[in-house]
């Protein structure tokens, strides 16, 4: 199990000529409920998302290779919208409010350089512009996904400016402790954002290296995930 979620989490960029996206997650058991997905749908548009499952282990590993089968075989046509009730429905009949997910979802265009998102709960996305960090947040909260047979998810639309970065995380990295109980944080990771490289493939080095330091021995006691999506223009 452990083998098989590796592929499918495997540290992943994409990058284009409008844009650059990589995904990175490390479980903290064998197997986990941290999920991302990155498809290019067409030359004009990117879907992609990140989700944390209640629970660890196996049990959550079991709906993350569930939403990869669905996510693979997606017509994303369909639309964001349609794609969250499609799964929404999957995860309740499957799991009967057993289970549940946070998820941020998005899709990009770049024919008209806009994000279109969905936050179900997620909650842990900063909009990075001009060194500025700031949470994103949509006017309406939606529901975690599985708690509620019928749901009507709320989207938001940003355009986008030259060098805006979208960084999307699991609670793991912010709420893991250190010797004497400290959380990790916001703060130092906003920190962290600050100064982020512009080669993409030095970033989950240096943050993991930051968080494996600060723990100093102490063992990770979430999943911890991160989705970063560059618009160079």
């Amino acid at each position: 199990a452990g083998t098989i979620q590796d592929r499918l989490l495997s540290n992943r960029l994409l990058k284009k000529e409008a844009y650059s996206i990589i995904g990175w997650s490390r479980s903290a058991k064998g197997v986990g409920g941290d999920f991302y997905y990155i498809q290019e749908i067409c030359k004009e548009m990117l879907f992609a998302t990140l989700c944390d499952v209640s629970g660890k282990g196996v049990s959550a590993s079991l709906i993350v290779s569930m939403l990869w089968g669905m996510l693979k075989t997606y017509d994303f046509r369909r639309g964001l919208r349609e794609l969250i009730v499609t799964i929404n429905k999957a995860i309740v009949s499957t799991f009967h409010m057993e289970k549940y997910l946070t998820g941020f979802f998005m899709f990009f265009d770049k024919e008209h350089s806009k994000l279109l998102c969905a936050d179900m709960g997620h909650s842990h996305v900063y909009l990075i512009r001009n060194n500025d960090i700031k949470a994103l947040k949509g006017r309406l909260l939606n529901l975690p996904i599985g708690i509620d047979l019928e749901i009507s998810p709320s989207l938001m639309g940003i355009t986008l400016q030259r060098d805006d970065r979208l960084f999307i995380y699991t609670d793991g990295i912010t709420e893991q402790v250190n010797g004497s109980g400290e959380e990790f944080g916001e703060e130092r990771l906003k920190a962290f954002l600050r100064t982020l490289p512009a080669a993409e493939q030095q970033i989950t080095s240096l943050l993991l290296e930051q968080i494996d330091q600060f723990r100093d021995g102490v063992p990770q006691q979430d999943d911890m995930s991160f989705l970063l999506f560059t618009y160079t223009g």
